[in-house]
């Protein structure tokens, strides 16, 4: 879940002096709670502050704030509809509402609140800001760009901003534009390790390496077991023919994430280049094992096992590649070459035949050798 911006904020509306007093205790003290972190306890302050005034709506707005985080999705949308029954221009009401919908994946529903807030507030940042995840959510990506350009505007130290709209304008292939937000996020937010990441990536696309690996470094001198860094520096490193320090990465990966199927899969390519068959096909055995119907993961160990000689085994795994993904060419190819190795030239030809058909072109050489 991305951040949004909710408050507690007093409202005091149509309540009565005398009643005020006598309620107003109690909504201190929930608020306390609340700061706590004791919501049930702040929700039952907060009830008796409602049953002595029925219109204090600032005691049915944080109720309903402390509901949502015990995640009772209907308690709370009860009491900030209250709070609108009090006061139907009560824009803290629209705006937790829509914080709920959010919550529930009802982004249509929590724009239509974003619409009223903004409607009745039509300067506030953050509320451009919430509802530019909310157009986010439902793809709506030119919007929340709008949104968040105009977030920008009203309030320009807000490093969330800019983090939100260069991570969307990575989505987007505008790298450089991306660029130039990551910098003001660093630039609000030196130790911002979420900045630093998705640099990198742009830093990748834009085939700058070097920064790219510096970006990496960084978020893993702030966040030292950071899995995602890890992760991507292997990636990069792998590129650039590091294979040894791409395993170095990827034994970081695995020692926190033990389950990650594509770890053990990329370490058994970094190995397989460095010439480590054995323990490369120790990694695919792995990351097959974890995720059996992966076909990459397949074809890549049918293509180690061929290289081996096992043409059995690698026929097998070429097979079951075929089964998940049928226009797979290098499954065709390596199912066919295996075959023409084991003289098995009446299936071996039209596995090559396949493979051609599908873009594999070194399946040419062996029809017109084996397949005439």
């Amino acid at each position: 879940m991305k951040k949004l911006f909710s408050l507690i904020t007093l409202l005091f509306t149509g309540i009565t002096l005398f009643a005020q007093s006598l309620a107003q205790p109690h909504a201190d003290a929930g608020n306390q709670h609340y700061d706590a972190g004791r919501y049930q306890e702040a929700i039952a302050e907060y009830s008796k502050a409602v049953y002595i005034e029925p219109k204090f709506a600032q005691a049915w707005n944080n109720r309903g704030l402390a509901k949502l985080e015990l995640n009772d999705y209907t308690g709370a949308l009860a009491d900030f509809n209250k709070v609108l029954t009090i006061d139907a221009k009560n824009i803290e009401a629209y705006r937790n509402r829509a914080t709920l919908k959010i919550r529930q994946e009802n982004y249509a529903a929590a724009l239509t609140d974003y619409n009223k807030a903004l409607a009745l507030s039509p300067d506030d940042a953050d509320m451009y800001y919430n509802r530019s995840l909310a157009y986010l959510a439902l793809n709506k990506k030119k919007e929340a760009l709008a949104d968040l350009n105009k977030s920008i505007v009203l309030k320009p130290d807000a490093a969330d901003s800019y983090l939100e709209r260069a991570q969307l304008k990575l989505d987007m292939n505008d790298n450089e534009g991306a660029l130039q937000d990551y910098a003001e996020v660093i630039k609000r937010s030196p130790n911002s390790v979420d900045a630093y990441l998705n640099r990198a990536l742009a830093l990748e696309k834009l085939q700058k390496r070097a920064e790219a690996l510096a970006d990496y470094n960084k978020v893993l001198s702030l966040s030292p077991n950071n899995v995602t860094a890890y992760f991507n520096r292997s990636l990069l490193k792998s590129r650039q023919k590091d294979y040894q320090g791409a395993i170095l990465d990827l034994d970081k990966v695995i020692v926190q994430r033990p389950k990650m199927a594509e770890a053990y899969s990329n370490r058994g390519l970094a190995k397989e280049k460095l010439g480590r068959d054995k323990e490369a096909l120790a990694d695919y055995n792995k990351a097959l094992a974890l995720k059996p119907k992966n076909a990459g993961n397949l074809v890549e160990r049918g293509g180690l096992k061929m290289k081996l000689k096992d043409y059995t085994g690698a026929i097998a795994d070429f097979t079951q590649a075929i089964a998940l993904k049928p226009k797979a060419a290098e499954a065709f190819y390596g199912r066919g070459y295996c075959r023409i190795q084991l003289k098995q030239n009446a299936t071996a030809c039209p596995d090559l035949q396949k493979a051609k058909q599908y873009g594999a072109k070194q399946a040419d050489e062996f029809l017109l050798q084996y397949c005439k």
